[in-house]
């Protein structure tokens, strides 16, 4: 819900022009970039529900404050304006942005302790289980983000951007009790979750610890001095005096857990599949802040751009489905090398798009001095915010172009692809990276995909105008192909070592049937000459 409203309201408040949202997203990637590998870190260290416990309270909270203070600069707008110098209004959208930047952090714990660890230690090592584990998930996942636009476009449109914004605080408050209370009755029925590897231990033996957190949640007393009378807590209590010791440890530790985590991501098998998620990261052609803030310069209000958004969650969950039905017939490889080329395959009619009849894109713009171009949709059916955008040349009663609905068509089928993909990269990562390293190679791959975010970000940043959107869209295009080859790379070592195995397995067997050939006939050679002595 939130996804959808903040790229509204930060379109709003740049005046229909893309660099407000453009600078939270470079915010937001930045942040995850710096901090994904230390953020993977806490949650390995920590007990399971105190993760979900404190990234999902943190996560809604945070939102929470981004709506009331949303709320406030709308209601208020014309009165910042007038203090310190017109300086507030900045101020203000400052302080939305960092609430949203705390919300997108605590939001990449919830989602390695949810996706990345709970979902591997519910199926128990059941490779199909964990298979229709993701696509339930993420079915789920993409239902929600198709419901939600809906909602919060048509509160938008019936009521006003300020009622919305409160509706949305409201939501996040009672919902983050419901959330955590199911998380927590999970948590009670499946007893391994309670059980966690040593995130210390180098070896990768089975030496469990239940940390105070976990012995608190299942309602056992714990008592200070036991840590003295164990072993394996003795152990952890002596590391921690010794951590104690080293000020220098203790203050550049973000710093090395960053560090060994790159270390341990390049070493996995799957870097190769892992560095293509990430580049699907690099790329306007999604519903995030950027493009809604394109789609409605192209006429359409916020209903349809909500509607549009639904269409997009249900094709993801059509991936979702199609990635359990696939991996069951073709393995998870070519699942993979089939969902890129399926989306690359779509993505096509975004950049003929931009050719089309009724595109906004000016090639020669890049080289032009730039003519403001204000959104026409938004406020569009709201008297508290109509009067704020003026017109321009895109203004007026435009008709819905050829071009925004080949870029409509093109984004919304290739869902399928996308979400196809992004399954199958995160069950190779599940099923190849140890649970010791699971949250760190899980946090340093979040950090991957923000780099490419960041780098998105920073391409509106420096082209921000409607004019220019098209080059972005060549520029994504381009790397969604790079992505591809890159799975491929992977599943061509993959796929190669297999039939090599094959082969081996072939030549030993032929060989052992060679041998066994061998002895029949020694066997039957002996047995003539037996019989040949005895006739003599």
């Amino acid at each position: 819900m939130w996804r959808f409203a903040a790229g509204l309201y930060l379109v709003y408040l740049a005046g229909g022009e893309l660099q407000l949202a453009a600078v939270f997203g470079f915010t937001a990637g930045g942040a995850i970039m710096l901090f994904g590998g230390i953020i993977g870190n806490w949650v390995d260290i920590n007990s399971r529900l105190k993760v979900v416990r404190v990234s999902l309270f943190i996560q809604n909270f945070s939102v929470m404050l981004c709506a009331v203070s949303v709320y406030l600069t709308l209601v208020y707008q014309e009165r910042f304006a007038m203090l310190f110098g017109g300086l507030l209004p900045r101020i203000s959208e400052g302080v939305i942005i960092v609430f949203a930047v705390v919300a997108q952090l605590s939001s990449v714990a919830y989602k390695i302790a949810i996706e990345k660890d709970w979902i591997v230690v519910v199926a128990a090592g059941d490779k199909a289980k964990l298979a229709n584990l993701n696509a339930i998930t993420r079915t789920i996942d993409q239902m929600c983000k198709g419901v939600a636009p809906v909602v919060t476009g048509l509160v938008m449109t019936v009521t006003s951007l300020r009622t919305a914004a409160i509706f949305i605080a409201l939501w996040n408050f009672f919902s983050v009790f419901v959330e955590y209370g199911l998380l927590a009755q999970v948590y009670r029925l499946v007893p391994q979750l309670a059980v966690k590897l040593d995130a210390s231990d180098n070896e990768g033996d089975q030496t469990v610890e239940m940390t105070p957190t976990n012995e608190e949640d299942l309602g056992a007393e714990t008592n200070p001095t036991d840590e003295s009378t164990s072993p394996l807590r003795g152990d952890r209590a002596e590391g921690k005096k010794k951590e104690k010791k080293s000020v220098l440890t203790v203050l550049f530790d973000p710093f090395i857990v960053l560090y060994t985590g790159w270390r341990t991501y390049a070493r996995q098998r799957v870097v190769f599949a892992g560095l293509a998620l990430s580049m699907l990261y690099m790329t306007v052609l999604g519903f995030d802040s950027i493009t809604t803030g394109y789609i409605y310069a192209n006429g359409l209000s916020e209903l349809m751009v909500g509607l549009a958004m639904s269409l997009g969650g249900l094709t993801g969950a059509l991936g979702s489905y199609a990635f359990t039905w696939f991996r069951r017939r073709i393995g998870l490889e070519w699942t993979g090398l089939l969902a890129f080329n399926l989306e690359i395959t779509c993505l096509t009619l975004c950049v003929v798009s931009i050719w089309t009849p009724g595109s906004l894109f000016q090639p020669s713009s890049l080289f032009q001095p730039h003519q403001t171009v204000q959104n026409c949709s938004l406020g569009a059916n709201n008297t508290s915010t109509s009067d704020y955008f003026v017109s321009s040349q895109w203004c007026g009663d435009r008709a819905v172009s050829i071009s925004i609905v080949l870029f409509l068509v093109g984004i919304v089928t290739s869902r399928v692809g996308l979400w196809m993909a992004d399954l199958v990269v995160t069950q190779l990562l599940q099923e190849t990276v140890r649970e010791r390293e699971r949250g760190i190679v899980s946090g340093v791959q979040h950090s991957l995909n923000m780099l490419m975010d960041v780098l998105k970000f920073t391409l509106v940043i420096i082209l921000p105008y409607i004019e220019t959107f098209g080059y972005l869209i060549i520029l994504s295009f381009i790397f969604i192909c790079l992505a591809s080859i890159s799975f491929a790379v992977y599943a061509h070592s993959v796929l190669h070592e297999a039939k090599v195995e094959g082969w081996e397995a072939n030549v030993d067997s032929h060989g052992a049937d060679m041998d066994g050939q061998g002895a029949n006939l020694d066997g039957h050679g002996t047995s003539v000459g037996d019989l040949s002595g005895d006739n003599t």
